[in-house]
């Protein structure tokens, strides 16, 4: 029972760090968005406004600009994450600083005696079986596993859990 609870504690800890890692990644580029549809928006509006009159192309330009970024937008939900997209993923960050908390209580009672196997167990189960509505949260938000995020908080994972050896 020690060993499971501690390789739970160990993907906790991973899942907790790689949602943090994903929350960052996903508000950079939230962020790059808006300024982008923002500065894109904007430069074609004036253009348009300021050309307007003599006859060159650059209304057209404009036009084309806008209509670029309103079809950016329609793509966007795929790729961009919304705030409240982005509020789940700090759900899911608490969800698993309190689920490795409580992890590592049963671990560390069960691992000084304090608790035996049948409560440990029990304790174990309990905490494990609160995971489930979190994992479809997950699911829902963190769309595409990416690698470098995924071998950093791997990385961070073990230096933080090699305390306990």
């Amino acid at each position: 029972m020690r060993d499971r609870i501690f390789k739970e504690m160990c993907d906790a800890k991973l899942r907790h760090i790689y949602s943090e890692m994903s929350l960052d990644y996903y508000r950079k580029i939230s962020n790059a968005f808006t300024a982008i549809v923002t500065i894109f928006s904007a430069g074609g509006v004036v253009m348009g406004l300021s050309f307007w009159k003599t006859g060159t192309v650059w209304p057209l330009i404009s036009c084309v600009i806008i209509t670029a970024i309103q079809a950016l937008k329609l793509v966007a939900p795929t790729y961009v994450p919304s705030a409240n997209q982005l509020k789940k993923i700090e759900k899911v960050i608490d969800f698993y600083v309190k689920y490795y908390t409580d992890l590592e209580k049963v671990w560390y009672d069960y691992d000084n005696d304090r608790i035996d196997d049948k409560a440990a167990h029990d304790k174990f189960f309990k905490i494990k079986a609160t995971e489930a509505p979190i994992i479809k949260i997950s699911n829902e938000t963190i769309k595409h596993k990416r690698r470098k995020i995924s071998k950093e908080a791997q990385l961070e994972a073990l230096s933080y859990l090699k305390i306990f050896q």
